[in-house]
């Protein structure tokens, strides 16, 4: 009886599941179907025959899903404005894009399948954000930022060209010069951002492992007065290690952009610790 009543449930908020959907739920729009699936109204039981005591049976008593906002673009005068009020920047363009300008203070976080796991690891300050990103890429950005809890979007800016503030172009390292570094013939603090295991697994002699995601708890252990060369495996966490060592005073970085997947490519040694 309960499994009928859950199945009758169904079809009431989602008539499409139905073989011919007559339901009025047909008028809502999708918000409003998917808020009456997680949280309905008693309106909804009673449609569904189910009373409101009975909703807890069938989860249905989890907060209701909120619209998702609508960013605006900002003109050039809206984006000084915000940084006047402390905004964090998230640069959600590709790698590529970033290694050839990118304003000093942001932090680097490409859009797609790893930029929710990345930005709910990395970013901590609640501070609003202004997002750097492709237009099409700001309604999926939106409901990832918004699944975190993050709702305190400014807004969104898509070239960063014509902001009228200085561009940063990162110090690329490329393969034959970082031969001669690792060989020891400059002084330099070469650190690999992947993961443990992964750096376990083989890595580039000459480096110290620092993960990404435990980088700004371990800045102390990077001088900075010497410069330091970061790299990943195939350039995405090494862009972003390399805008937070920046955001945090570093000045002397390199970035090996091309990663252990260059260095191999490249014949490069790996060794692995006893």
């Amino acid at each position: 009886m309960r499994i009928s009543k859950y199945v009758k449930l169904l079809y009431t908020v989602f008539p499409f599941l139905a073989v011919t959907p007559t339901s009025t739920a047909q008028t809502l729009s999708p918000v409003e179907v998917y808020s009456a699936a997680v949280k309905p109204s008693k309106s909804w039981l009673d449609h569904a025959g189910l009373s409101s005591q009975k909703a807890s049976d069938y989860q249905l008593d989890r907060q209701p899903v909120m619209a998702m906002p609508q960013l605006q673009e900002l003109s050039k005068e809206e984006f000084t404005a915000a940084l006047s009020k402390q905004v964090q920047l998230i640069d959600t363009r590709p790698k590529e894009e970033v290694s050839t300008g990118f304003i000093s203070g942001s932090i680097h976080i490409a859009a797609g399948e790893k930029f929710s796991s990345f930005f709910g690891a990395l970013v901590k300050n609640r501070q609003p954000i202004i997002l750097i990103a492709k237009p099409r890429a700001i309604p999926s950005l939106t409901r990832e930022l918004q699944a975190l809890g993050w709702n305190d979007i400014y807004g969104y800016v898509t070239h960063i060209d014509h902001l009228g503030i200085p561009i940063e172009k990162p110090a690329l390292i490329n393969i034959d010069t970082y031969k001669i570094i690792v060989a020891g013939q400059h002084r330099a603090q070469l650190v690999d951002v992947r993961t443990a295991v992964e750096f376990k697994k083989g890595h580039i002699p000459n480096e110290v492992n620092i993960p990404l995601g435990d980088l700004e708890k371990k800045l102390h252990l990077i001088d900075q007065d010497k410069p330091v060369i970061i790299h990943c495996q195939s350039g995405t966490r090494g862009t972003i290690a390399y805008s937070i060592l920046l955001k945090n005073g570093f000045k002397n970085i390199g970035l090996f952009f091309e990663g252990i997947d260059g260095w191999t490519a490249a014949g490069g040694e790996l060794v692995q610790d006893n």
